[in-house]
């Protein structure tokens, strides 16, 4: 009992020195590592991003640095906004399966509704998670008609020694990633765009 007490007080001493200030992570999809999926069989189309929203319940932060104790002691933020590094996740994986981005072809609207990091202190490490929604429209350019619409939701958790800053960037980067690949696997999407 006295040694798990230990534990956790080391823990909370370890992440209360790091814990103190908030923290601006640079994230967003790794163009290197962004796989192919059923959507590089669809015929090649020239898709236009636009500006997605933000209509995240806190659009202040993406989640809290905590103490031992599970209290918030500072802000995590991005260095871009959340609908910026979500649209380039997208915009990755349009290039990655065989598609261009243009002014004219298939737009994508996008509402981001969840970007949060969360974590979950436990007696030998803490468990980070963070996850990613984001609804998107399709539609052609030239008619406004609608083409498709899906929401897509990510995941990512891994278990760390600690919350530091560079631990909370690859959980981010790993939701980003997995947001890209659920993309990239939708096959209604690639179906949709196979009849235009």
């Amino acid at each position: 009992m006295l040694r798990k007490l230990l534990v956790i007080a080391g823990i909370g001493l370890a992440m209360q020195g790091c814990a103190l200030t908030d923290a601006t992570l640079d994230v967003g999809a790794d163009a290197t590592v962004v796989g192919r999926g059923p959507l590089s069989e669809a015929d090649s189309v020239s898709f236009v991003i636009n500006e997605f929203e933000d209509a995240r319940e806190d659009q202040l932060r993406v989640g809290y640095k905590k103490n031992g104790f599970g209290q918030n002691m500072g802000d995590i933020t991005t260095a871009q906004p959340v609908t910026v590094i979500v649209a380039d996740a997208i915009s990755a994986a349009v290039l990655a399966n065989g598609h261009t981005l243009g002014e004219t072809g298939i737009a994508i609207d996008g509402v981001v509704t969840e970007f949060w990091v969360e974590t979950d202190i436990n007696f030998t490490n803490i468990e980070m998670v963070c996850n990613i929604v984001a609804d998107l429209k399709f539609s052609d350019t030239e008619t406004s008609s609608a083409i498709y619409s899906a929401g897509y939701s990510a995941s990512y958790s891994d278990k760390k020694q600690m919350g530091t800053e560079k631990n909370f960037a690859e959980i981010i980067d790993g939701a980003i990633q997995a947001l890209v690949d659920e993309f990239a696997y939708d096959e209604e999407l690639t179906e949709a765009l196979s009849e235009l």
